[in-house]
């Protein structure tokens, strides 16, 4: 059996490129904690306020995107709705003080193991990157 030739094998290789997250609260403390375990994973992490969130998805072209809905999760889905819309390639995490599971949408808790977030981040870039770009719905 003949080996392969190097030229068959630099065809498999891909190109790793770390996963850009954009954190996006209100809360500077979140944005602190967030940023750090994420960073600390090996992401490139930007942060933003919620009053900028669109102009700094255009701006920072993210893979993925965690909203803080500790506020209102009506308002983070419409913020992720907006996001979907303009920039079909991007992951939107939805984190808040309370777990929750529902049909609609799911929330990640907010103040958890910071092996949650990333975990939550890495399953929003590999449902993303399954499906061509198009969102899933969180398993």
């Amino acid at each position: 059996m003949k080996p392969p030739s190097a030229t068959t094998e630099l065809q498999n290789v891909r190109p790793l490129r770390r996963i850009h997250v954009l954190v996006d609260s209100a809360d500077a403390r979140y944005l602190r904690v967030a940023g750090f375990l994420l960073e600390r994973a090996g992401f490139v992490v930007a942060t933003s306020t919620e009053r900028e969130t669109l102009a700094q998805v255009a701006k920072v072209r993210p893979d993925v995107v965690v909203l803080d809905g500790s506020d209102s999760i009506g308002a983070a889905v419409q913020v992720r709705s907006a996001i979907t819309g303009s920039f079909g390639d991007v992951a939107v995490v939805i984190v808040s003080d309370e777990q929750r599971l529902g049909k609609s949408v799911r929330v990640a808790s907010k103040w958890n193991r910071g092996d949650t977030l990333v975990r939550e981040v890495e399953r929003a870039y590999l449902r993303l990157s399954d499906d061509g770009g198009r969102l899933l719905a969180a398993d």
